[in-house]
């Protein structure tokens, strides 16, 4: 799967709204367990930027924030809102990244994974060992199993997702030579209704030296 620029601009302009009707907090929720590990000046990439609701609280704290995204849409919103010094369009899931070796403190990634699969995951965490500064931290979301699902298509926007179960999920982050320093579980839904319950497993690692 590649991630194409398949988001309009109407529908950028609904996903701060959605986010809140859904009542996704992920982001501060993240944001917090990554907070013991910053300090203002940092350079730190937020990989899915989006329209920058993550990397807003970055911004507040202080940090040097730069963004990629695949969605032209969404990134014309984050850059109206003024929290990152530079915005890349860029499709993650392909490798090569416009950035230096280690040349970030911090990586986040908040509610991106689930629409990755396998081969593309394993260029993110690549690329996210490569430009990451040793002793770094990444913080991420991945979407976890309900019901046995590992895959499906939602029904709303007709996108494949994506879910990890905490062992996939730390093989992979094992793999990369990335080690846990917190994870949580994090509940949700999967619709504005709020008919549809979702889980994500909320994690921060830190990059081997």
């Amino acid at each position: 799967m590649a991630l194409k620029d398949s988001i309009s601009k109407s529908e950028a302009a609904q996903y701060d709204e959605q986010c809140r009707q859904m009542e996704w907090h992920g982001h501060e929720a993240l944001f917090g367990m990554m907070f013991e590990y910053i300090s203002p000046g940092q350079a730190i990439l937020d990989i899915g930027i989006g329209t920058g609701l993550m990397a807003a609280l970055f911004h507040k704290a202080g940090l040097e924030v730069r963004g990629i995204d695949a969605s032209e849409a969404m990134l014309e919103i984050c850059a109206r809102k003024g929290v990152a010094r530079e915005l890349v369009v860029r499709d993650v899931s392909e490798s090569g990244w416009p950035y230096r070796d280690e040349s970030f403190s911090h990586l986040v990634s908040c509610g991106l994974f689930h629409f990755l699969n396998a081969r593309n995951l394993d260029v993110v965490f690549g690329e996210a060992h490569r430009i990451l500064k040793p002793g770094g931290t990444f913080g991420f979301t991945a979407k976890g199993i309900i019901g046995g699902r590992t895959e499906y298509i939602d029904r709303e926007s007709g996108i494949r997702i994506f879910c990890m179960s905490e062992a996939a999920v730390e093989a992979l982050t094992t793999r990369y030579r990335f080690r846990v320093l917190k994870k949580m579980p994090y509940w949700t839904f999967n619709d504005a209704g709020r008919t549809e319950p979702a889980v994500f497993y909320l994690y921060v690692v830190k990059k081997r030296g």
